[in-house]
């Protein structure tokens, strides 16, 4: 138990101390949509922090980073993280294309086509910057903490897909989303 205090500390002030810029970059909001400011929008950026803070602090737990490492750490992260969630959405995007001229069964090869080279494009940049990424964090942690890096964030990922998967199974039975939305 003592040694949750200070990593929670640690993390929330890792999470305090992020760029305001990442915060103020929400998008405007559409009519009637619920990415931007307002309810629905609030209501994201409550969960997508709650969902970083429970990666910061399973990450600070496994490799056992100090004080010193890990603002290191996380800023080499989160220099990456824009680019990458950027390539990730329009990814989405396309898969949703993809889907629609499926279900449609409007196939337009021309379009499939452009669209299936944009999306294996966008999957080569997202495996360079994440190999950029990797580099760069290297020399933030041990070898040590490298592997035990490696095999530790398949298993936090899952982790954050089950609180993932348990919230959105009481939101559409009513109830309240105790692990994702809190304080």
């Amino acid at each position: 138990m003592q040694k949750i205090a200070p990593i929670a500390v640690l993390t929330l002030g890792l999470l305090l101390a992020a760029p305001a810029s990442a915060q103020a970059q929400t998008p405007p909001p559409a009519p009637g949509g619920r990415a931007g400011p307002g309810p629905g929008g609030m209501l994201r950026q409550k969960i997508a922090r709650r969902i970083q803070l429970i990666r910061m602090n399973a990450i600070i737990t496994a490799l056992n980073l100090t004080p010193q490492q890990a603002p290191k750490f996380f800023a080499v992260v989160n220099q990456f993280e824009k680019k990458l969630k950027k390539l990730r959405r329009s990814n989405q995007i396309i898969m949703k294309q993809l889907g629609q001229m499926v279900r449609s069964g409007t196939y337009k090869a021309p379009k499939i086509n452009q669209l299936a080279v944009r999306l294996l494009k966008n999957q080569i940049q997202v495996k360079q910057l994440e190999l950029k990424r990797f580099q760069a964090v290297r020399k933030t942690i041990t070898a040590q903490q490298l592997a035990k890096l490696l095999i530790a964030m398949p298993r936090i990922e899952r982790r954050i897909r089950a609180l993932i998967r348990r919230a959105q199974q009481r939101h559409r039975r009513g109830g309240p989303n105790p692990n994702l939305v809190g304080p």
